[in-house]
């Protein structure tokens, strides 16, 4: 098979089987990542990538593979000393000559600005879980004065 990416580049290229297991990538994929060409070979996407953002990324993977649609995550991988580099993924598909999806190709735009993106995505998460804290009070409260007071809100 001929190599289907550029070796040297700003942004960082990889194909993968459709089990995400590494085929090609280019040394811009293995500086980002702080690997080895040797050990990515061993190694799949899921091996390497954040656990809080797998989920999301398998689903939309499965996706692309069923109906071919495209997607654009930013997600984190792991590097080999535990530390995350945010990334913008361009994921699409490679098909074969009568449509069947063979391969999977992305290209990995760095975030540099990922501390402060990593800062906002921890507040959003903290008021997410504060707000949902809120109303499941909110909840157990309207409960409790419906059982004491036969409280009803449909009056209102």
């Amino acid at each position: 098979m001929r190599s289907l990416v550029v070796h040297d580049s700003t942004v960082s290229h990889v194909v993968t089987d459709l089990n995400g297991k590494f085929l090609e990538f280019d040394n811009s994929y293995c500086r980002l990542l702080k690997r080895e060409p040797s050990e990515l070979k061993h190694l799949t996407l899921q091996q390497i990538s954040h656990i809080d953002d797998l989920s999301l990324n398998l689903k939309l993977l499965h996706r692309l593979v069923s109906n071919g649609q495209p997607f654009v995550i930013q997600k984190r991988y792991v590097h080999p000393d535990g530390s995350t580099v945010w990334v913008e993924n361009h994921v699409s598909r490679l098909t074969s000559p009568i449509g069947n999806a063979v391969r999977l190709c992305a290209t990995s735009f760095p975030l540099f600005d990922a501390p402060s993106w990593e800062a906002s995505r921890r507040r959003h998460l903290t008021l997410y879980t504060e707000t949902c804290a809120l109303l499941d009070r909110s909840r157990n409260l309207r409960a409790r004065l419906r059982r004491v007071f036969g409280w009803d809100r449909s009056g209102d």
